[in-house]
């Protein structure tokens, strides 16, 4: 069915392949933000959770060389003067329930950026204590010469975005699949500075370097013309 596009992708490639799931975490949920506060108190809450099932589907279609879980992990420092979200060690910053997780064989990787490959690392991560998600990977032999990175979660436009942007910075193949996707803005935030350049001029360090989220009309570009492949 709407699988099957990517497990021939999948199948058709000698590389390893890695399934990356960004941000499924309740502080970005809507209904999760409902059980646990009695009310939307997170200011980027949005309607996530039906992709569980999604993403949890996807992770089963196939064996794959290592899953990760990315989460948006912040300090009170980071967050003063701020509508607290995601706030390390608080039960928003979970991931949602319901998604299929292995804590004994999945990577979780905890950041503070936008962009999960980001220039200035997040947390170390525990089995390997690389603060770098290039490095995570790298220490376990995933290399961009031989692994192809999938990836899922939220959102397209935004994180996900400037995730996928600079794992082709770095040199790695990389697939979105789009129905394991959220996407919430289909045009740029005010403070997307790259509107008015046109994708083809735009590097991908320019994107993942830019504040806020590009909307999924412009990330469509940008992806396609890095060789992103997007499937359904």
């Amino acid at each position: 069915p709407r699988l099957s596009r990517m497990q021939q992708t999948a199948s058709e490639s000698s590389k390893k392949c890695v399934l990356i799931v960004g941000d499924m975490q309740k502080d970005y949920d809507k209904s999760a933000n409902v059980q646990l506060y009695g009310t939307v108190q997170s200011p980027y809450a949005n309607d996530i959770c039906h992709l569980v099932p999604t993403i949890n589907r996807i992770r089963a279609c196939r064996k794959w060389e290592k899953v990760v879980f990315t989460m948006d992990w912040l300090s009170k420092e980071q967050l003063a003067g701020r509508t607290p979200f995601c706030m390390e060690d608080t039960v928003g910053v979970e991931l949602l329930d319901g998604l299929d997780v292995d804590l004994e064989t999945d990577l979780i990787f905890k950041k503070n950026s936008d962009d999960s490959f980001c220039l200035e690392g997040g947390l170390p991560e525990a089995r390997t204590g690389h603060s770098k998600l290039h490095d995570v990977l790298s220490s376990m032999g995933l290399h961009p010469s031989d692994t192809t990175l999938y990836f899922v979660g939220q959102r397209f436009e935004r994180c996900l975005l400037k995730t996928v942007m600079h794992a082709v910075d770095l040199g790695y193949e990389s697939v979105v699949v789009d129905e394991g996707v959220y996407t919430k803005d289909q045009e740029p935030d005010p403070e997307w500075s790259l509107k008015d350049e046109p994708a083809t001029a735009v590097s991908a360090a320019d994107v993942y370097l830019a504040r806020k989220g590009a909307g999924r009309r412009l990330a469509e570009q940008y992806m396609n013309s890095a060789g992103v492949c997007i499937v359904a």
